[in-house]
């Protein structure tokens, strides 16, 4: 098959009305013959070949190619409420195919398939080289979202001199013909080519687009103008460039060749195989692998995929929205994820874990060494089965000496079927850092059985710090110590400005023993706990229904707001007055109330104390009744309460012995310090708990 030159200019085909059979006066043909047809797709065309400079969305007045076996029409886009519409004369027959640009060489053949061809001849703009295709029929008229049809090179000139460029594979492999796809995108490659002629302007950036699968092991460009060839800069080093790739390069005349740039992943095999490959942290260095919307199995060769490469890599992974990883195994290997390697440090953005189901640390992920970040991912569903006492952690395990921050991340439904952490198990000696986070649901059970410690974050490693900031926890399990936190064995905890809610009427041994159960030095500063449990359900087993601390100089809490409408809620006198504050070394501001005017518009930590004034809640002592203030609602004040200030917060956290300055000093990093869990300004004297008061 010989390839042809793209003919047409891109101008050329911006019609006013389609062009295909229609009546010579513009009349729609009767229904026996062809029909005028809107199709309908998603505005943004595919995030697969999206980059900062190269993004390929609908704009109005974009000419689109409607093909079917027979025939093809050329049409423009519409665009309204994010979608877009194409108005074409058709046959009407059972399945459309859609190409963009419209001056693609393509045709539907009798098996129902659609055939593009990639010209070998090209002119370096990105319009005319992102092929992309869709399909749709008769009955839905609808082409969703469209995907690419072909690997692409972007590449910098560097010489205002060069007007022709030729690209080649080092080892000589064709690199252009055509593509063959039917309705779900098994494509099919014919290869023809073995080089690409680019018309090109001097220095400057341009691309071409090569038959998508391909496995080249160096890359070649001929560099010249219009007399003669100048010479050639090459790399021998391996790419892969895969349907909706971009492959970044820089070509000079010294014959030196940069390959860089970013990675853009559709495919589960290509993904399993850029992770999996211990050479490829040269790919990966530095650069973020984009990886569009799928359910992503992790699974390689019956393992678990475990990320070590051959030097130290910084490795970002940012997904499109409905990202999915999984795995399809479970039992010794049923772990996502697992890093065990000081040459791998993980930022992972808008992933969704879930569905694994391993028989040791970490359903979802194990990270035991490395520092990782994960903004805005999903953990759902996971389980840990582990029996052993120091493998668990439904979701997510932080051992070893790894270290891991949670921003913006949902944690629910996870699962700890025997010693605890249901969503989070921290058996580290690094810091967690957990932010802007939501816990939902997890919980430390086997089957419908509570068990262990930690309904949703067990943190149990001598040495370890962890510190949660304007998170929120609801409706978290476990047997006895914990249901949302339980800190032991030589730990800290360091929380601000979090809200701690327990829906009505949960099992009795669902949260007994404190909502948060700490052993060791805990700071607690502007949190909200809230229990909403009835007193025929509360029972014995709501013994420190807020916090159980143990005995510890170094414990500090500070206005906090804990609210409860049962007489069990909060297990308020001795339990809970004894291990939270008397040995608290700066304590004071936190009001406890079972006021009958407090509403909680969502328990799962949106709360709004809707008909609480600031101006209600009054007292002479901030230290009154050893740190905590019971208010009883409007009806009664506690005369001249005075709030604690910025400044006296500040203080408090910053000279907290345990980590302290650090703690504040990521609040304010992050923009926390001084605002309520909703972002208000808290201004100048602050109300109680994680949310601001009505003035």
């Amino acid at each position: 098959m010989r390839m042809r030159k793209y003919l047409i200019p891109l101008a050329a085909v911006l019609l006013a009305a389609c062009t295909a059979k229609e009546s010579p006066d513009g009349r729609t043909p009767d229904a026996n013959g062809p029909q005028r047809l809107t199709f309908t797709a998603d505005a943004v065309i595919s995030k697969t070949t999206l980059g900062a400079d190269w993004s390929v969305s609908w704009n109005e007045g974009d000419p689109v190619k409607i093909l079917w076996n027979g025939g093809e029409a050329i049409c423009e886009a519409v665009l309204e409420e994010g979608k877009a519409s194409f108005s074409a004369v058709v046959d009407d027959v059972k399945e459309y195919y859609a190409v963009y640009p419209a001056n693609v060489p393509a045709q539907v053949g009798a098996d129902g398939k659609i055939v593009i061809d990639l010209p070998s001849a090209q002119n370096g703009s990105f319009e005319d080289n992102a092929v992309i295709v869709a399909y749709t029929t008769r009955e839905a008229l609808n082409f969703g979202r469209f995907k690419s049809a072909v690997g692409m090179i972007r590449f910098a000139i560097t010489d205002p001199t060069v007007t022709k460029v030729r690209f080649a594979a080092a080892d000589g492999k064709p690199v252009s013909g055509s593509v063959t796809a039917g309705p779900q995108w098994d494509y099919e490659t014919v290869p023809d080519a073995a080089s690409v002629d680019v018309e090109v302007k001097g220095a400057g950036t341009y691309f071409l687009s090569v038959l998508p699968g391909l496995e080249l092991s160096g890359l070649s460009f001929q560099l010249g103008n219009d007399e003669k060839w100048l010479g050639t800069a090459s790399s021998q080093t391996a790419a892969t460039i895969r349907a909706g790739q971009i492959l970044l390069v820089t070509a000079s005349l010294e014959d030196n060749l940069v390959v860089e740039g970013d990675i853009y992943i559709t495919e589960p095999a290509a993904l399993r195989s850029l992770l999996s490959n211990p050479a490829s942290a040269s790919r990966l260095d530095g650069h973020t692998v984009h990886v569009s919307a799928g359910t992503y199995d992790l699974a390689v060769e019956e393992k678990g995929l475990s990320l070590d490469f051959e030097q130290a890599v910084a490795l970002k992974i940012v997904a499109e929205e409905g990202t999915v990883f999984t795995t399809s195994l479970s039992g010794d290997e049923g772990c996502i994820l697992t890093v065990a390697s000081d040459n791998v440090n993980l930022d992972v953005e808008g992933v969704t874990f879930t569905g694994g189901s391993h028989n040791g640390p970490g359903g979802a992920l194990n990270l035991t060494k490395g520092k990782h970040v994960f903004r805005n991912c999903t953990f759902d569903r996971n389980v840990s089965t582990s029996a052993s006492a120091d493998k668990t952690g439904g979701a997510v395990n932080v051992g070893g000496t790894a270290e891991a921050d949670f921003e913006g991340c949902s944690f629910t439904d996870n699962r700890a079927t025997v010693t605890g952490g249901g969503a989070l198990a921290i058996y580290t000696t690094g810091v967690v850092r957990v932010l802007d986070c939501t816990f939902t649901g997890n919980a430390s059970h086997t089957g419908t059985a509570y068990v262990g410690n930690g309904g949703a974050i067990l943190q149990k490693k001598a040495g370890n710090i962890l510190y949660v900031a304007d998170s929120r926890f609801s409706g978290n399990g476990t047997l006895s110590n914990g249901p949302d936190i339980f800190s032991s064995a030589g730990t800290a905890l360091l929380m601000y400005n979090n809200t701690f809610a327990h829906p009505l009427n949960p099992a009795p041994e669902s949260w007994n023993r404190g909502l948060v159960r700490a052993n060791v030095p805990t700071l607690a500063v502007n949190c909200t706990f809230v229990l909403q449990v009835d007193a025929a359900t509360a029972g014995a087993g709501c013994n420190n229904g807020a916090m159980a601390l143990g005995q510890n100089s170094d414990n500090v809490i500070m206005g906090n707001l804990l609210l409860g409408n049962a007489g069990y809620a909060m297990g308020v006198g001795s339990n809970y007055t004894s291990s939270t504050t008397k040995q608290a070394t700066t304590a004071g501001y936190n009001v406890y109330s079972e006021a009958p005017k407090i509403v909680l518009t969502d328990t799962g930590g949106n709360t709004d104390v809707t008909g609480i004034r600031t101006a209600d809640i009054v007292s002479s002592d901030a230290l009154a009744a050893d740190g905590l203030l019971h208010w009883e609602g409007p009806a009664v004040k506690l005369p001249s309460y005075q709030a604690p200030t910025p400044a006296q917060v500040e203080s408090v956290i910053k000279a907290y012995p345990v980590d302290g300055e650090n703690f504040y000093d990521w609040l304010v990093a992050k923009g926390i310090f001084g605002k309520d869990a909703a972002g208000n300004d808290r201004g100048g004297s602050w109300w109680p708990g994680a949310y601001q008061g009505k003035e």
